[in-house]
């Protein structure tokens, strides 16, 4: 409701200009610059900043400030009565008098609070103390609870324009009425309350104006774009538009598809919004682009220069297309947990009300309740505290991170569950689910404390234990929302069998490359694996796989140890043999180097 603009104005305004008035009270005051008068001791200014009613008895109130006079004006306000108004509970806003005393004076005022439901804003002339209406919006505008609006009055040769923002975000004209018969050199703009013995501090007032006519001489701009189907895209305005010209659809071009809606549908109930039809469906992970021109608001204003905006279909994840691609179970002392996420899929998709669980214990699932959207490839860090996560990692800008409770993590061991209601299918869709464990962690670490178990491959198995490993002390035990830093990426190819990601490793806790990485990419699902370690004389050092279950694509590491032991530096040999689902049996032999130091 603070507007920046109006705070900007009033750091300038009395050292530069008397001829208009702007006041939001963030100086706590209202006795000076500008300075109010009236009944003084009724009201305050709260802690919000507002102009607050804080009146002892029942009764009205009146607080008034002078202005001089402009051939062309405009007024602004804030308002909010914390009741239904009612006669014995209303608001005048007496917007340009002769006097200050009201049972006497000329002017014109508006009025808020009747003695039905049929509540609305009314537009009044005074003459002589003697009330004359001149306008009324629409009935019921008002009678709510609280009732509310900015209000904004405009004079430009002898015609009043009221306007009124309920909430909306623009301002929508109430009326038009003519009436040029009084014009003073000194106005007075008059706040005046009346209210019972329960309504003697429900009024708050902000955002005064008081100056010259401001004239509209924008265009309207786009403040929402949104796919609200596969064919129709809704366009929000800062402001309610004409409907001249707004009906053509080549006003309107997907420029990826060079295509047009074929209809625009707009209503005067949503002034500033449209829909466009399309004939094709949008796909979900492209990105289009919207050409907008020829659109006006109702001053004349129109869009002479094309514009651009962007917009995509928002999909809701299905299995596999998320994944959990980092996890901090144990933290630091006092720490909070986290969770990585990954989009795996090419589609761009909202986590808003995924389900998150521990499956071992079933206490409390925690809903995400906001809008979360990751676009293909993008990660995001889900924390219960995410200060706690900055202050203990390094966090990139480009990161995202997102606050929200996370359900109960152990420190030895437990799972994380993802899923999400289908409301379509009335079913629960399991997104990701993993199994950790703290034995999952390297070897190399004595102390799991504040380290995060990383995956190595967001496209092989989630519960593939050779597909985790400790994050890098390099960069600091963790990499909250940005890439892994043990992510390897397996070959996409339909069979690759098993390969050595790099030839050359250094197991001497450095952080860097300190365990052997082999890939597989295998034609079945299942195989039975047998992995040996030979060294380049041919001597059998180790059987570090033995008769393990793999699936098709994923990742095992060797950390290097035979008994806890190093072996020290050299050339060795990896012989592999894989059974699979129908008897065939496959046999690689692949060498890699035992290094020192690879810095």
């Amino acid at each position: 409701m603070k507007d920046i603009a109006l705070i900007v104005i009033l750091s300038f305004m009395f050292s530069t200009s008397h001829s208009q008035i702007v006041d939001d009270f963030r100086d706590g005051d209202f006795y000076s610059n500008p300075e109010w008068k009236g009944d003084r001791h009724d009201f305050v200014v709260n802690k919000y900043y507002q102009l607050q009613l804080d009146a002892d008895n029942p009764g009205e109130s009146y607080l008034y400030i002078e202005y001089p006079n402009q051939d062309n004006i405009e007024l602004r306000y804030y308002f909010k009565m914390e009741f239904n108004p009612s006669a014995s509970n209303m608001l005048n806003v007496f917007i340009c008098l002769d006097t200050n005393d009201v049972s006497t004076a000329n002017g014109y005022y508006i009025t808020i609070g009747e003695n039905s439901a049929g509540d609305k804003i009314i537009f009044n002339k005074l003459k002589d103390g003697i009330t004359t209406k001149l306008g009324e919006g629409n009935a019921g505008d008002f009678a709510n609870n609280p009732a509310f609006a900015k209000i904004k009055v405009t004079r430009t040769e002898g015609i009043w324009n009221l306007y009124s923002d309920k909430g909306e975000g623009y301002y929508i004209e109430e009326f038009e009425v003519f009436d040029d018969e009084f014009m003073f050199n000194n106005n007075y703009f008059v706040l005046n309350p009346k209210y019972s013995k329960t309504r003697t501090d429900k009024f708050f007032f902000d955002d005064f104006y008081i100056g010259a006519y401001i004239p509209d001489t924008i265009a309207p701009k786009i403040t929402n774009v949104e796919l609200i189907s596969r064919t129709i895209l809704t366009l929000e305005f800062d402001e309610p538009l004409s409907q001249e010209n707004i009906h053509e659809v080549f006003n309107y071009k997907v420029l990826n598809s060079n295509i047009s809606p074929k209809e625009v549908i707009f209503q005067e109930a949503q002034p500033n919004e449209l829909r466009l039809i399309f004939e094709e469906e949008f796909s979900s992970g492209t990105i289009y682009e919207l050409q907008i021109t020829n659109v006006g608001d109702r001053k004349g204003n129109t869009l002479k220069n094309p514009i651009t905006v962007t917009f995509y279909y928002i999909d809701r994840p299905k299995s596999g297309d998320v994944v959990i691609n980092e996890l901090l179970f144990d933290p630091f002392p006092k720490g909070s947990d986290f969770v990585e996420l990954k989009n795996i899929s090419n589609k761009i998709i909202n986590l808003e009300g995924m389900i998150m669980s521990n499956s071992y214990d079933n206490k409390k699932n925690y809903t995400i309740k906001d809008i979360l959207v990751l676009k293909p490839g993008e990660y995001v860090c889900i924390s219960g505290d995410t200060l706690d996560i900055v202050n203990n990692y390094f966090v990139p800008d480009s990161s995202r991170l997102f606050l929200n409770k996370l359900p109960t993590l152990p420190n030895n061991k437990g799972n994380l569950t993802l899923h999400r209601q289908d409301t379509v299918e009335h079913k629960m869709i399991m997104i990701d689910s993993f199994d950790y464990s703290e034995s999952m962690h390297s070897s190399f670490y004595d102390n799991y404390e504040g380290v995060s178990l990383e995956r190595r491959s967001a496209h092989s198995l989630t519960n593939d234990k050779f597909n985790w490993s400790s994050a890098s002390t390099i960069v600091g035990g963790a990499t909250p929302g940005y890439k892994n830093s043990n992510s390897i990426r397996v070959s996409d190819n339909e069979f690759d069998g098993i390969n050595i990601v790099k030839k050359v490793f250094s197991p001497n806790f450095d952080g860097l490359d300190d365990e052997l990485i082999i890939s597989y990419n295998l034609n079945s699902e299942t195989n039975l694996t047998n992995m040996y370690i030979f060294d380049s004389e041919g001597r059998f050092i180790d059987k570090f796989i033995n008769n393990e279950t793999i699936g098709k694509k994923g990742t095992i590491t060797w950390n290097g140890q035979v008994d806890n032991k190093t072996m020290p530096i050299g050339v060795y040999v990896l012989f592999s043999e894989t059974l699979d689902e129908k008897g065939n049996l496959h046999k690689s032999r692949e060498t890699f180097v035992i290094a020192d130091d690879l810095k």
